[in-house]
């Protein structure tokens, strides 16, 4: 095997064996509640309401999805169990106040990493060629 190709190998195994590790501890863990940051964000932006606010969202494939939903990793469909806010700064930058009205438009990274949207489609992967 070349150089490349192992190292190739190497960083996928390390990815999906932190993935792994992310997902099976997530499993065991009580919820959460929102890290401070994130409570700091949701004093002016309640969730429900950035909920209500991006409902038409399309993502650079055309696919209409809220990108805020609930997301309790303990669950096998995660977007099914407690009403769990992942952390505003997976996706946002923080804004100084008083808000000067530019803000860097979010991307889904956050959504695409290898246990959950990792084919960067949202739809159900469940099946013979997936991990499910």
């Amino acid at each position: 095997m070349k150089w490349r190709e192992a190292n190739a190998a190497i960083s996928f195994a390390v990815i999906m064996l932190a993935a792994a590790c992310l997902f099976f501890s997530a499993a065991i863990l009580p919820a959460q509640q929102p890290d401070a940051e994130t409570a700091e964000c949701l004093e002016c932006h309640p969730y429900e309401d950035v909920i209500a606010a991006t409902a038409g969202y399309v993502t650079k494939w055309d696919e209409k999805v809220n990108p805020h939903m609930y997301v309790d990793l303990r669950k096998e469909n995660p977007h099914q169990g407690e009403k769990v806010i992942s952390p505003c700064a997976y996706c946002h930058d923080s804004h100084e106040l008083p808000f000067d009205g530019e803000v860097r438009r979010a991307d889904l990274q956050y959504c695409y990493n290898p246990m959950c949207h990792h084919t960067e489609k949202f739809e159900s992967c469940a099946g013979p060629n997936c991990h499910h």
